[in-house]
Order: structure tokens, then C-alpha cells, then sequence
């Protein structure tokens, strides 16, 4: 669930079978996937084991194998490659020709570098040591007893600060602890299918990773990615349909202006005066603002700098709000000239010219511009970027607090000696219906939370029902 692509193990080699076997039956191998264990088994050892535990493994060594393939480790350099000499007069390869040599003609195997290297730290603190007793304490090395916590001490700090170079690198100590360069080792099913090969080294003083890129290979010809990638996209309008209706936008504002030309040019015509030829202008002025907002509501970051969109989007409410009051304003107040001239059963002259519709007309415009400059100067419009991911994740938390938070929603149990305490059937409707008419949680999420507490699905099948009668009375929808 995790989507974990690097997967680390460190166990000895019966549990990394088990933890493979389940690997598999998971399908978590492939390309997608990189697999680390301990770089220190011996050669051979995923047949070695398998063979020995095979009857406990539900996998077979093909199973095995198929997630292994490419699984990389770490272990220490054991025979280091570096020019510096070494403090024992040994070259690697002189050493190596000792070692075969060693007593019976036995050969040495693992880490015996590391042994050898580890009498030289010994003897180095242990010399150190002495001097020390016998230059401050008048003492030395053969007044050791094993209750002397002095000598002791002296040795722990003098171990911690050796360093010199040894068969296996160079070698430091701290807090007791070798601090020393690091080999990465790859399993290569089809270059050696019995052990891992190296294809890189750790530099741990110097802080550098080396990588041989001829010898390291990937399942999937590519270096797999490490999370799940996350692509930070603007998601704006779309120029198709910011085009479409700027375009049907254009098409009004056109006519409107042809409308406007009509009424100016031929006011003095008797059919155009009677229908206010002024009071219509203001209503088109009213539309083309309008149609002008919609452009403007549609200039987002894909189309201008980011640094525009407040100020255009701060404008467009701008001239759509003075825009709707001029053309619905007109409208609305010529309708009443109408209905006061006609309202009357006496007929009586009623005098209500242009003018005083204009200045009906205005006093809406200067109220509107009051609001917009409050609002403007008490809680300005702002742009604000939003990771969509995260405000998802934000609305499921706060819909799983409603679990958590609310106390009457909570699985009422408890434990008096042995004894389980359970809500009972009559108290589970009750929660339900409140819910319901909160209209907080839906029917299916209650299913789930009582069904996760360990509530008999009767019991909420029963619930579910009164509940859902009991919501129904007040038109709430249970969803």
C-alpha cells in the first residue's frame, strides 16, 4: 500500500528465503523493484539453504531466484586497492601469498583480512596504552588486573584513536566502532548464478560513491525510480475553451456595439425614442461589461503572468458587478416606469422621464462601488496556489476525524476483568440516526466503522433500516 520500490532486509539467510518466498507470491520483483540484503553470505548460500529448508519454503528455487536476480548488498573491502602503504610492510598481493602459506597450508576464507588487521589495531592501542601508564602513571601494561578500570579506560581511548592503513584500507575507530570503506555487491542470475560480483565501492572518508556502470545492470535496462514520481502541473481553463468563449464573448460585445450605434443614430425616430434610447445604452454598456468578464475571468497562468491574475481577476469582478447592475438595473427600472404609469385604475398623468430613471439607475452603480471598494480595501481578492494531492488528503483526514473526534460516534468498549463491554443494538440505531441527520457521514461508511469494530452485520442491517426510516420523514437524503 506503502508503493515501496527499495525493499531492505537484514536477517541471515533461512529468514531472507522466507521473506523471497513471500516476495513472490506478492509479485514485489521485477523491474520496479531493487532488493537489499546483507552482502556477507557465503557463496552459494540461496541453494545451500534452500536445500536445507525447502520443505518449509512454499516456493521453488526458481521462485527463489526470480526475485534475487539483481538484489545488490554491502559489505566491507577486505583486500583494499589503495596506493598507500601499509603499516605491516605487506603489499595486498604479498599477503595473499602468505595467507596461502598460513600453518597446515590451510586456506583462509572470509574475512581474515579483517582479523589481521584487527591484532595490528589491538597491538597499536595496547603499545599506546603502555606509554601512556608509564610516562603519567608510573605503571605499565604487566600491572593489569582485571578489576583496573584505569588501564582500561586508557585502552578504550587510545583504541579510538588509532589509525594507520591496513590490509583491508584504511582504519579508524569511533565510539569503539571501525569505521571503514564499503564494497557493493550485485547478484547477476545470468553472469554468476552462485554468488554477487562488486560493482561499486563506498569511500567512507571522503564521502564518494563510485558505481561501475559496465558491470551493474538493471532488470529494466534503466535505473527504476526510487518513489513514485509526482508531476506539479497548472491546471488552467484550456486555451480550446478559453478560445471558444472569448470568441462567443467577442460575438456579444459586437453586437451590443451595433446596438448602441442603432439607438444613437436613430433616437430620433419615434419608434426607437419611446423605448428610452439613453436607458438602452446604459443596459448595453451593462452588457458588454459583462461579456468583457468573461474574458477576463478566463486570462489565468497559462495565459498570463502570474504575478496579472490577481489584478485581472480583481478587475473582472469588478466590471461583471457594475456590468449586471447597469443592464439589469435598466431593465429593472424601466419595468417599473410601466408598471407606475398602468398601476393606477384612475387614470392620472404619471411623469417619469429618463432622467429619473438615471439617477435611480446611478444610485445602484455608486452602491455597488461602495461594497467593491470596502471589500477591496478590507479583504482584497488574492491568487494562491493549491497541491490539489494534499487537499484531497486534507478532506479525508477531516472526514476520518469525524470518527475520532466525535464523541458519540465512538465504539463504546471496555473491559471490566474479562468481561467485554459492547454497545448495544438500540444504542447503535440512536448513533445512526443522528448521524444520518447530520448528514455527516454516509450509510456505506457507517457499514464499514462498525463492521471494522467487530459489530455483527445483523445489528447494523437492522440499524441501517430504522435509521434510514427515520431520515426519510425530514427529506434527508442518506446517500
Amino acid at each position: 500500500d506503502s508503493k515501496a520500490r527499495i525493499i531492505v532486509a537484514l536477517a541471515y539467510p533461512k529468514e531472507i528465503l522466507l521473506v523471497v518466498c513471500a516476495a513472490y507470491k506478492q509479485n514485489l520483483y521485477g523491474p520496479k523493484y531493487v532488493w537489499f540484503f546483507p552482502g556477507w553470505f557465503h557463496r552459494n548460500w540461496m541453494f545451500h539453504n534452500y536445500n536445507i529448508y525447502k520443505n518449509t519454503l512454499n516456493c521453488s528455487i526458481h521462485d527463489i531466484l526470480e526475485v534475487l536476480d539483481g538484489y545488490l548488498g554491502f559489505k566491507g573491502v577486505y583486500i583494499s586497492d589503495t596506493k598507500e602503504p601499509r603499516l605491516c610492510g605487506y603489499t595486498p598481493e604479498q599477503f595473499l601469498t602468505e595467507s596461502k602459506n598460513f600453518g597446515n597450508a590451510t586456506r583462509l576464507t572470509g574475512a581474515f583480512p579483517y582479523a589481521y588487521d584487527a591484532i595490528w589495531s589491538i597491538a597499536l592501542g595496547l603499545n599506546r596504552t603502555d606509554y601512556i601508564l608509564r610516562k603519567y602513571y608510573g605503571r605499565s601494561l604487566a600491572d593489569f588486573s582485571y578489576k583496573d578500570t584505569l588501564t582500561r579506560s586508557i585502552f578504550q581511548e587510545a583504541l579510538n584513536n588509532v589509525s594507520f592503513v591496513g590490509i583491508s584500507g584504511k582504519i579508524e575507530f569511533e565510539d569503539g566502532n571501525r569505521i571503514g570503506n564499503v564494497q557493493c555487491m550485485q547478484y547477476q542470475k545470468a553472469t554468476y548464478i552462485n554468488d554477487t560480483i562488486p560493482v561499486g565501492t563506498y569511500d567512507v572518508f571522503n564521502d564518494n560513491i563510485t558505481i561501475n556502470e559496465s558491470t551493474i545492470t538493471w532488470r529494466g535496462k534503466a535505473i527504476p525510480a526510487d518513489h513514485i514520481k509526482i508531476r506539479i502541473m497548472d491546471i488552467g481553463i484550456g486555451s480550446e475553451i478559453f478560445i471558444l468563449f472569448a470568441i462567443l464573448a467577442g460575438i456579444g460585445i459586437i453586437f451590443a456595439v451595433a446596438i448602441i450605434i442603432f439607438n444613437i443614430t436613430k433616437r430620433s425616430a419615434r419608434i426607437v425614442k419611446i423605448t428610452s434610447p439613453r436607458i438602452n445604452v446604459l443596459m448595453l454598456i451593462g452588457c458588454i461589461c459583462c461579456y468583457t468578464a468573461v474574458v477576463l475571468f478566463g486570462l489565468d497562468w497559462s495565459i498570463v503572468r502570474r504575478d496579472v491574475v490577481q489584478s485581472t481577476c480583481t478587475i473582472a469582478v469588478w466590471v461583471l458587478s457594475i456590468g449586471f447592475t447597469l443592464g439589469f438595473g435598466s431593465l429593472f427600472w424601466k419595468t417599473w416606469r410601466i408598471y407606475s404609469i398602468y398601476r393606477n385604475k384612475i387614470p392620472k398623468k404619471v411623469n417619469i422621464q429618463d432622467r429619473h430613471i438615471i439617477v435611480r439607475l446611478m444610485a445602484l452603480v455608486v452602491i455597488d462601488l461602495v461594497i467593491l471598494t470596502c471589500w477591496q480595501l478590507i479583504n482584497p481578492l488574492q491568487t494562491r496556489v493549491e497541491d490539489l494531492p494534499n487537499m484531497i488528503k486534507g478532506f479525508l483526514k477531516n472526514k476520518q476525524s469525524i470518527w475520532s473526534n466525535n464523541t458519540a460516534m465512538r465504539h463504546r468498549t471496555g473491559t471490566i476483568g474479562t468481561k467485554e463491554i459492547k454497545p448495544t443494538e438500540a444504542e447503535i440505531i440512536d448513533l445512526l440516526k443522528e448521524e444520518l441527520k447530520k448528514n455527516k457521514l454516509t450509510i456505506a461508511d457507517m457499514k464499514s466503522y462498525l463492521l471494522s469494530k467487530g459489530i455483527p452485520y445483523p445489528q447494523i442491517k437492522h440499524a441501517k433500516a430504522e435509521a434510514t426510516a427515520a431520515a426519510q420523514p425530514n427529506n434527508l437524503n442518506p446517500r
